[in-house]
């Protein structure tokens, strides 16, 4: 196993958070998520795209330390990037299939406000952030004479990934997955969470409790 690495990556004012060589599974962990039922995927332009039938693939024993580590890295970007102590659980989770020639198209988590997708399986590719307009373009949309192209002034970044990464990042920051341009099978898992617990003041006509 290599050493783990953590970078944030601030694509348009949003933090995503990139753990490199974060966990590797065991052989039966990998044959577990590789025997699983698979369906296509609802996405257009996503043939070839399949996704477990699971959606709370976590849940299952055989991957609670995967689960484990994911929830340790989900609380270092929450209190050390966020900075913030509310309570987040785990709601859906899932495995996907991406045959070669095949993207997974531009899309959203929704009911997720932070997600995760770890990499199972991939020997080469990238995952691109979008927005519709760079930071630097929200409020005046002018044609900026662009020096170099950085996560201020673009409207999509993208972050190469491999076998054994994590990246966590606002579930409903738009983003799509590269054309697996390989032979080999890509695997990855995604999770999505949801604030719960006491949320605000009871002082406050805003307070929550979820």
């Amino acid at each position: 196993m290599g050493n783990s690495e953590i970078t944030i990556s601030n694509f348009s004012g949003l933090p995503v958070f990139i753990k490199k060589n974060a966990y590797f599974l065991s052989k039966e962990e990998i044959t577990f998520i590789k025997n699983v039922d698979y369906i296509e995927g609802e996405h257009e332009n996503s043939e070839g795209l399949m996704f477990s039938k699971n959606k709370y693939i976590l849940k299952e024993k055989i991957l609670n330390k995967l689960k484990k580590h994911i929830k340790n890295n989900l609380d270092i970007y929450l209190k050390k990037v966020l900075q913030i102590n509310n309570e987040f659980e785990l709601k859906n989770s899932w495995t996907t299939l991406q045959y070669k020639k095949t993207i997974h198209p531009a899309h959203v988590h929704p009911n997720g406000l932070i997600s995760v997708v770890y990499y199972v399986e991939c020997d080469d590719g990238d995952i691109s952030f979008l927005r519709d307009r760079s930071l630097l373009a929200e409020g005046y949309h002018f044609d900026y004479n662009t020096i170099e192209f950085n996560q201020y002034n673009s409207s999509s970044w993208k972050v190469k990934i491999k076998t054994g990464d994590i990246i966590i990042f606002p579930g409903w920051l738009r983003h799509q997955a590269s054309n697996n341009s390989i032979d080999k099978k890509r695997y990855i898992i995604g999770a999505n969470y949801f604030i719960k617990g006491k949320i605000g003041s009871n002082k406050s006509a805003a307070y929550l409790k979820i």
